[in-house]
């Protein structure tokens, strides 16, 4: 029902989801994978108090359906043949913190946009499994769906590392990542890291 890993469901709405996924082979062997999905339903945001020039208060947001949350999204997968690029991209509309100087704040469905670019390499080895260096750039500008209160976030995002397939069933991943976003903590500030 789209209230996150381990939570229990806010409200009895369920999300439409859909996926059509169509992969195919080229002659040179080759295997690429495009993609749509889509879903839209109501979230209810974990609601918490929050400072604002009229003192403490807890964001208004109707507690019986929640909050509009729809979106759709294209996926392109080139797999690694030893190379591989992964893109997705996601726009939309949903839950996020409005009002900050009115004296009750409001969640209300906004819009919203992101994606990724994903380059990658496989590297076979005989005795070491096989290795998937990668770089990654992303990108969001819009609500933070799993936060309290939904606020307002934008990343952008710079990611490097490498995969390690041990054996099929086992794999180690290590990255490093350079990172422009909202914090959203109490400050709500933009930090660098």
């Amino acid at each position: 029902n789209g209230q996150g890993v381990s939570r229990a469901d806010a409200n009895d709405n369920m999300h439409f989801v859909m996926r059509l996924e169509v992969p195919w082979k080229m002659p040179s062997g080759q295997i690429m994978e495009a993609g749509v999905q889509a879903y839209t339903g109501r979230y209810s945001p974990y609601l918490a108090p929050i400072d604002t020039p009229f003192g403490e208060v807890v964001p208004a947001v109707d507690p019986d359906n929640g909050v509009l949350d729809q979106r759709i999204a294209g996926t392109f997968v080139y797999y690694p043949q030893p190379f591989g690029v992964t893109t997705e991209w996601t726009v939309g509309d949903g839950p996020q913190l409005t009002n900050l100087d009115q004296p009750v704040p409001v969640i209300v469905s906004k819009p919203l946009n992101g994606g990724y670019v994903l380059f990658n390499y496989k590297l076979d080895t005989e005795k070491s499994g096989v290795f998937f260096p990668f770089l990654r750039w992303q990108q969001y500008n819009g609500g933070y769906l799993w936060e309290r209160n939904s606020p307002d976030t934008f990343l952008n995002s710079f990611d490097m590392g490498v995969e390690w397939q041990i054996q099929p069933q086992m794999e180690l991943t290590v990255e490093y990542d350079f990172t422009n976003r909202t914090k959203t903590g109490p400050n709500a500030l933009i930090v660098d890291a």
